[in-house]
């Protein structure tokens, strides 16, 4: 039993493991041949990270192959009882409801001294927002969006899933998702958008829908720091945290809308 428990945990670990130890070698020889200066540390964040997908992606198309016909036909014939119409419209509602959990984390997280006291979060936010903003949106909404979510819920949580109930797959894959931004701040950030990625993607049965409001959300973070996006909502609006709250509740609401049986 304890061999296989520590197989099982290896199995949903050792993909998230190599990603880290691939991209962390393509990183380093990077750095070394393009020199310092020569390039911003997000544009050598989306080469590596582009460099070292094929890592995720041949795990990711192997996972998908070898799970089971009947469970794809049935996952197939779900979505597929929808109209386009309303396909449409929890997407739209899934990625508003992103946004808000995003800016309301982001909101709540600012109130405490963690940003400040965190001298790991300090340079990964100084490297996220080195470049100009067509690089940081490249890197952001596009390249991170797509390797994180075929990782973190295309592999570890279909893993997860085949252990353990699936509230203990949203659980444990958002944990790992939070850990590996290796910041306190990113953790809870992180964590709780993990929770929130897994569910939608057990929702809505195709990744496509966790990579776009993923995307979304990282970019409306690039956008308020670059250009001022909600630059009215601000500490010293005296509304800044019950908006805030409401946002979260807003983005709650939404979340059940959807999820809710059609009637």
């Amino acid at each position: 039993m304890k061999n296989t428990s520590m197989r099982n945990v290896w199995d949903v670990l050792y993909p998230v493991l190599l990603y880290l130890v691939v991209s962390d070698c393509v990183y380093t020889l990077l750095s070394l041949a393009f020199g310092e200066g020569m390039v911003s540390e997000m544009a050598l964040q989306i080469f590596t990270a582009v460099i070292s997908s094929p890592s995720v992606f041949y795990i990711y198309y192997s996972d998908k192959r070898q799970r089971k016909a009947a469970r794809e036909e049935k996952d197939s014939r779900e979505s597929g009882d929808r109209k386009a119409g309303t396909k449409i419209l929890h997407v739209v509602l899934i990625c508003g409801a992103a946004v808000l959990l995003s800016v309301s984390l982001n909101n709540l997280i600012s109130l405490t001294a963690l940003k400040e006291q965190s001298e790991a979060y300090q340079r990964v936010n100084a490297s996220f927002f080195s470049s100009n903003l067509w690089v940081e949106l490249l890197g952001t909404s596009l390249v991170t969006p797509v390797l994180e979510e075929m990782l973190y819920r295309g592999i570890v949580y279909e893993r997860l899933k085949r252990y353990g109930k699936m509230s203990f797959a949203v659980c444990m894959s958002a944990f790992v998702f939070g850990i590996m931004h290796f910041n306190l701040v990113q953790f809870l950030y992180a964590g709780i958008i993990g929770l929130f990625l897994a569910g939608v993607y057990e929702m809505e049965g195709t990744l496509l829908v966790p990579i776009l409001s993923h995307a979304v959300a990282n970019a409306v973070s690039v956008l308020r720091t670059e250009l001022g996006l909600f630059g009215w909502l601000t500490q010293k609006n005296i509304f800044f945290v019950p908006i805030s709250l409401i946002m979260l509740v807003i983005s709650v609401i939404i979340i059940w809308y959807v999820k809710r049986p059609a009637t």
